[in-house]
């Protein structure tokens, strides 16, 4: 297994000494990062078909509500970790620190990792507060950080920090779009400026407020170039689309997806969603996948324009963060966390069933987060589905995927 190493001076700077695998060979690099600065180049290319992970890690000390070390693991699809790379936790700023215990007011809201919709830029939301700041997620006068991984170059950007929200609560998530440069955001503060808001990279003030009165979101993404919200509030309950395209001015309507938005529990408890496209002869999107923690993970099919529950498969494990891709043969690869405490886990399953069928197999463990740090969100390393570009990749991944299972 490849191992990713650093060592880091405290203070003003941070030096990171960064291993990673090519084929047949190990390649070790070493770079300044200057705390100060907002963009810096703290790792490698990150490799297509990979799984980014957003961890948490208390120091060898037990996590809890203070501001804990934010640090972003490459895996490979056996669960092989290819690279870490650590957003800045001290010195004079911008940071990015997160909340360190799964059942905190934050810690199981936040680090949603999502990717731009052409597979490049990787969105997180945090805190500009060093580590160990006293309950980060809630206390007074602490600013918002977005980071954003370039994931051709390793390169990491905090540029974008400061009040970007009123109040004060969980930073949960926040998308890009293919430029890196606008931002959607799901901050949840209070007052009249918490929700859902629209930010450029850079900004270090309020962001706009997409919607017409404030409202609790959990996650945001992109699919097939439009923008979604996810909640569990009877404010805006399930899914919905944000408007049309990718608004950045409000207010904009909220159009749930039918049969899993509104009042009723069958979207209840959920925490990320994942779209594919699986059936020809059904315009656009037609399969959904949810993360519902204590429930598990439940599929929905588009049928006659309503989204109907097909199954649910709970993984042995609460279920807080999940994202998928679609390979060539039609099957879906998901992958979840499972757990919200510490030495929590990444788990995978690949579903062969197909459009309207019952979700198929069982979620196996990839890796464990380890003692004193814990798994968030999580994301693969993919533009969104292409089958001419990524049939090669996709092929690959049911090679590693096949081997790996057969081995366990």
């Amino acid at each position: 297994m490849l191992v990713a190493t650093q060592k880091r001076k405290l203070g003003f700077g941070l030096h990171r000494v960064v291993q990673w695998s090519c084929p047949g060979r190990i390649v070790r690099g070493a770079v300044w990062m200057g705390l100060a600065v907002a963009t810096v180049a703290v790792g490698a290319p990150i490799t297509p078909g990979n799984l980014l992970v957003y961890r948490v890690d208390g120091s060898g000390a037990a996590l809890g509500n203070d501001a804990a070390i934010v640090r972003i693991d490459e895996y490979t699809l056996s669960g092989s970790l290819v690279q870490t790379i650590t957003f800045p936790f001290t010195g004079p700023g911008p940071l990015l620190t997160g909340t360190g215990i799964g059942t905190s007011a934050g810690g199981i809201t936040e680090g949603k990792l999502t990717i731009s919709p052409n597979g490049r830029w990787v969105g997180v939301a945090g805190y500009d507060a060093p580590e160990n700041t006293a309950n980060v997620a809630t206390a007074s006068g602490i600013n918002r950080t977005i980071g954003r991984i370039d994931t051709t170059d390793g390169s990491i950007d905090v540029s974008t920090s400061g009040p970007l929200v009123t109040g004060f609560n969980s930073a949960r998530s926040a998308v890009f779009d293919d430029t890196g440069t606008n931002i959607w955001t799901a901050l949840h503060g209070s007052g009249t400026n918490f929700g859902l808001t629209h930010l450029t990279l850079g900004q270090t003030t309020p962001g706009t407020q997409l919607l017409d009165s404030p409202r609790n979101v959990r996650g945001v993404r992109i699919f097939g170039g439009q923008l979604y919200q996810f909640a569990d509030h009877p404010a805006n309950l399930g899914v919905f689309r944000v408007g049309t395209g990718l608004p950045t001015t409000g207010p904009q309507p909220l159009t749930g997806l039918p049969g899993i938005s509104g009042s009723g529990g069958i979207f209840s408890g959920i925490y990320g969603m994942f779209m594919a496209d699986l059936n020809p002869n059904v315009p656009g999107y037609d399969t959904l996948w949810m993360a519902r923690e204590t429930i598990g993970v439940t599929k929905f099919s588009l049928v006659d324009g309503i989204w109907t529950p097909i199954n649910t498969n709970y993984p042995g494990y609460n279920v807080y963060h999940i994202d998928g891709w679609v390979n060539p043969d039609r099957s879906v690869t998901l992958a979840i966390i499972g757990g919200a405490v510490a030495n929590n886990r990444v788990m995978l399953l690949t579903d062969s069933s197909g459009y309207n069928q019952p979700m198929e197999g069982s979620f196996e463990t990839l890796v464990r987060a380890g003692d004193n740090n814990r798994f968030g969100g999580l994301v693969f390393v993919i533009p969104e589905p292409n089958a001419a570009a990524l049939t090669a990749l996709g092929a690959c991944l049911v090679i590693v995927l096949r081997r790996r299972f057969r081995r366990s």
